[in-house]
C-alpha cells in the first residue's frame, strides 16, 4: 500500500507545484500605487485646471493630500475640470489591463471623471454639457454620475470622439460626497468594464493606442449657478490609486492640448498646468 501511495502523493504534488509556478509566471505586476499618505510626489503627478471660456464667477481651485486622501476642489465655473495626472503610462499591450482606485462617485452640479490619454495633455475633456474639449488624441474617458445610477463612457480616436455609451440604473451602490467608492476598471483594445463596490457595467471599444497617461478628475457643471452662490467648487477625494503592468519612468512633461471641437461660439482654451508648484 505504501508503494502505491507515494507515487500519488508525488504526481499530485508535482502537479500543484507546476501549476503555483505557472500562475506566477502569469500574475500581473503591480506597476504603480499611491496611498497619498504623504504630501502629492511631482515628480510623479502634474496639476492642471482648464476651462474653455472667460470665468466671470471663477473660484480657488485646489489640489492637495490630506487625511490620507487626493483632494480636488475645481472651482471653473461654466464648465470646467481640475487634474492631476499620473506621470508614469499605464501600458495594457496584448493584455487587459487593471486600473482601482477609490473615489466619491456621487453628482451634484459636477461629477467625478477618469480618463486615459495616449499623449501627456496637462488635462482632458469632452465636448456635452456646454464643455467643449479639450480632446484626447487617442484614449477614453469615464464619467461617474452616481445620483442617477450612471456610468459613461467616451472613447477618443485621432483627436475626435468616436463612441458615447452609458449604463444607468439602481445599482444598490450607496454614494456621497464623503463616501469613497471602490472602483476596479479594466481595459483592452475590445473592453472596458467598470466595477462600483461589486457592480459590473461593461462597454465593447475598439481602442487604437495601448500606452496611455491615468487622469483623476473633477469636473466643474456650473456649482456657483447651481446652488445660487453657495458652492464654490466640485470636489472630489481619491485613495488607493493602482494600476499593473510594466513598470514605466515618468514622463514629466506636458504637451499643448489641440483638440478641439469645430463650430464652439467661444473657443478659448484657459489652462494653467503646475509642475513642482510652479506655473
Amino acid at each position: 500500500m505504501r508503494s502505491r501511495i507515494f507515487p500519488f502523493i508525488f504526481i499530485v504534488a508535482t502537479l500543484f507545484s507546476v501549476s503555483a509556478v505557472a500562475q506566477a509566471q502569469t500574475a500581473p505586476t503591480l506597476a504603480f500605487s499611491q496611498d497619498f499618505s504623504t504630501a502629492l510626489d511631482t515628480n510623479l503627478f502634474t496639476e492642471a485646471h482648464g476651462r474653455m471660456e472667460i470665468d466671470t464667477q471663477l473660484q480657488t481651485s485646489m489640489v492637495m493630500t490630506m487625511g490620507g486622501r487626493l483632494v480636488i476642489n475645481a472651482g471653473e465655473q461654466n464648465y470646467g475640470d481640475s487634474a492631476v495626472r499620473i506621470n508614469q503610462p499605464f501600458d495594457f499591450a496584448n493584455r487587459t489591463g487593471t486600473v482601482t482606485f477609490d473615489v466619491n462617485t456621487n453628482q451634484v452640479d459636477g461629477w467625478t471623471t477618469v480618463a486615459l490619454s495616449d499623449l501627456p495633455y496637462p488635462y482632458v475633456s469632452f465636448e456635452q454639457d456646454n464643455t467643449h474639449g479639450p480632446f484626447p488624441q487617442n484614449g477614453l474617458m469615464v464619467q461617474f454620475r452616481g445620483n442617477f445610477g450612471c456610468v459613461l463612457l467616451y472613447t477618443y480616436s485621432n483627436g475626435a470622439q468616436t463612441s458615447e455609451q452609458k449604463e444607468c440604473g439602481d445599482f444598490g451602490v450607496t454614494t456621497g460626497q464623503n463616501i469613497l467608492n471602490h472602483v476596479v476598471m479594466t481595459v483592452s483594445a475590445t473592453k472596458v468594464t467598470v466595477t462600483t463596490d461589486g457592480h459590473s457595467v461593461s462597454f465593447p471599444v475598439s481602442l487604437n493606442f495601448t500606452r496611455g497617461y491615468l487622469y483623476l478628475d473633477s469636473h466643474n457643471h456650473a456649482t456657483m449657478k447651481y446652488t445660487n452662490g453657495v458652492k464654490p467648487t466640485w470636489d472630489t477625494s481619491w485613495d488607493n490609486v493602482t494600476f499593473d503592468g510594466p513598470v514605466i519612468a515618468p514622463t514629466k512633461v506636458a504637451t499643448a492640448p489641440y483638440n478641439l471641437p469645430s463650430g464652439v461660439t467661444n473657443p478659448r482654451l484657459v489652462l494653467m498646468v503646475r509642475h513642482d508648484l510652479q506655473n
